[in-house]
């Protein structure tokens, strides 16, 4: 576990002047999801879509739900490079030591670079989609009963985070680490590296349970979340260093000398 230690200890050193941007930066995140969220209500309650007392969609109002369940698909994607901001945030704070609120912003600071990042964001939610939504099938159509829809509900969560590990988490902090490489090296470039490196995210996952645990509510989650990704894109940034795969400079927080893994 001396690797996990070491990560954590430059994430907590990069954190140093950086945690109130970090936590403004998530604070941004979860604004913006929620008013995507809340905007579907404050459509369809007003026009009647779902009916009071059974919570169904009125039959004759499905294709408005649907609109406006694309309409927030849509927004989701076109505000996705908030999260890739946030990310690079944490990424500025372990490289350079310093990070501004406006790296939020970064992937819209050129039109290449934000449709880049929405492509790649699309990518991976299609790619890990069309790996999850076959459990969710089989769930429905064979596992009515109580007790088989707990045990398929739990076999989706399983597999839902594993699917993360070898699709989504790697490419999503490699780009915001270095983003100079095309989008399919990111897509589908790493599934490898995600899959020798599976054993070390787990390592990490698991020395931070503690920490992750506090994610379940509301309030610590808040002060949790920046160190949980800065430790997450420390120790990618690390992995990618030892694989020859960028030739960025040792992160700035590194401590007492302890300027390798």
């Amino acid at each position: 576990m001396k690797r996990e230690r070491i990560v954590k200890q430059q994430a907590r050193e990069a954190l140093r002047g950086n945690f109130s941007i970090l936590i403004a930066g998530f604070s941004a995140l979860v604004v913006a999801y929620l008013t995507v969220v809340y905007l579907a209500y404050v459509i369809e309650i007003p026009a009647g879509v779902v009916d009071v007392e059974s919570e169904e969609v009125i039959d004759s109002m499905r294709l408005f739900d649907t609109l406006v369940t694309l309409g927030q698909s849509i927004l989701f994607a076109v505000l996705s490079p908030l999260l890739n901001g946030w990310l690079h945030t944490a990424a500025r704070a372990v490289i350079s030591g310093k990070s501004e609120i406006t790296d939020m912003l970064y992937y819209f600071g050129s039109a290449v670079r934000y449709f880049k990042t929405v492509v790649l964001n699309l990518s991976l939610c299609v790619l890990a989609a069309a790996l999850i939504t076959p459990l969710g099938v089989v769930k429905s159509v064979f596992f009515n009963d109580d007790f088989g829809g707990v045990i398929m509900s739990i076999v989706m969560i399983v597999w839902g985070l594993f699917v993360y590990m070898i699709l989504v988490h790697y490419p999503l902090f490699l780009y915001a680490v270095d983003d100079g490489k095309p989008v399919w090296r990111y897509a589908i470039g790493l599934i490898g590296f995600s899959f020798r490196h599976f054993g070390d995210l787990l390592r990490l996952l698991f020395s931070m349970l503690g920490w992750i645990a506090l994610c379940f509510f509301v309030v610590p989650v808040i002060y949790v979340a920046p160190y949980l990704i800065t430790a997450c894109a420390n120790s990618a940034r690390w992995l990618a260093i030892i694989e020859g795969m960028n030739a960025l400079p040792a992160p700035a927080a590194a401590l007492n000398g302890n300027d390798s893994l």
